[in-house]
């Protein structure tokens, strides 16, 4: 089969990973798809169910492995970890999935060095920092999802209340994928004008972003479809080198008087990870709330035991 080798690896063949795989073999991300699970049954039955989809789609390689497998491949998507229940915060999940991702980084770390890593599993801004932390990867190489997610929700219930399209509407989101999540009311614009809401609304809109997840998960047990959107949305970034500005959670030493700590922040995002971030101006508020989130990352991350 031709191909120009664009290879992704995904680590985690659980419903976040297998959503990103689809998501990714319908719009024909790479040439290449490869999963892996610690479950190798699991992948391998997930692999075959996808490949009875190939006659239906662009020419495609899909085959699952082990860490082994992964070597080559231009992105490594890690999505594997425990499942935050509909009352659990994203932090408490910290200590299970951290050994989860060590174990996973210590694997990687001899087959994928040349990857571009991006991290999904949750509290993704703190397993992004420990990945570059355990991988000893320039920090470039290694992208958390952040708060792409969150703002696409806002982007979402924006969209619904003004009655346009959401992608009529840019909504930067810094900060932490989660409570500590910085709006950048400042900076929304709808079909290029600024957003014109009294502060009331906008705080009650912003309160129904940040219950969002935990409202799905009540109804259906887990998210999965917006993230893996999100997910493929970056790695086409990546493999196509588009230098987008994007609000991923990077290494953020230096910016806003931040210190070393992994969190969403306007970055342009390219074949080799982090091109640069964009330091843009905030108001008093977005800065204190861009403060307050780097302190609670700082702070459960000192709450990690290790064996």
């Amino acid at each position: 089969m031709p191909t120009d080798g664009r290879k992704v690896a995904i680590v985690g063949a659980g419903q976040v990973g297998m959503a990103c795989a689809l998501v990714m073999a319908v719009r024909r991300r790479a040439d290449e798809l490869v999963l892996v699970d610690v479950d190798h049954l699991r992948a391998e039955g997930e692999t075959w169910d996808l490949q009875h989809g190939l006659p239906f789609l662009e020419p495609l390689q899909i085959r699952y492995g082990g860490y082994e497998a992964a070597a080559a491949a231009q992105v490594v998507v890690i999505t594997a970890g425990a499942r935050r229940g509909p009352d659990e915060s994203r932090l408490v999940l910290l200590q299970k999935n951290a050994a989860i991702v060590r174990s996973i980084v210590e694997a990687l770390a001899t087959v994928c060095r040349e990857a571009i890593w991006v991290v999904v599993t949750n509290p993704v801004d703190v397993m992004a920092y420990l990945a570059w932390q355990w991988s000893k990867l320039p920090p470039a190489r290694v992208i958390g999802t952040g708060t792409l997610l969150d703002m696409a929700r806002l982007q979402v219930l924006l969209a619904q209340k003004l009655g346009v399209a959401a992608s009529s509407i840019q909504a930067p989101v810094l900060g932490e994928h989660g409570d500590q999540a910085v709006p950048l009311w400042s900076r929304v614009t709808v079909g290029g004008l600024p957003l014109d809401m009294e502060p009331a609304e906008r705080e009650q809109l912003w309160q129904q972003v940040l219950r969002a997840g935990q409202e799905v998960i009540r109804r259906k047990g887990n998210t999965c479809y917006g993230i893996a959107l999100a997910v493929d949305d970056l790695v086409a970034t990546i493999l196509g080198d588009h230098a987008r500005v994007m609000p991923v959670s990077c290494w953020a030493q230096g910016y806003y008087g931040l210190g070393d700590v992994y969190l969403s922040l306007l970055t342009v995002v390219g074949r080799q990870g982090v091109n640069r971030v964009l330091p843009v101006p905030l108001d008093e508020t977005e800065y204190a709330g861009l403060q307050r989130a780097a302190q609670v990352l700082v702070q459960v991350r000192k709450e990690i035991t290790y064996s």
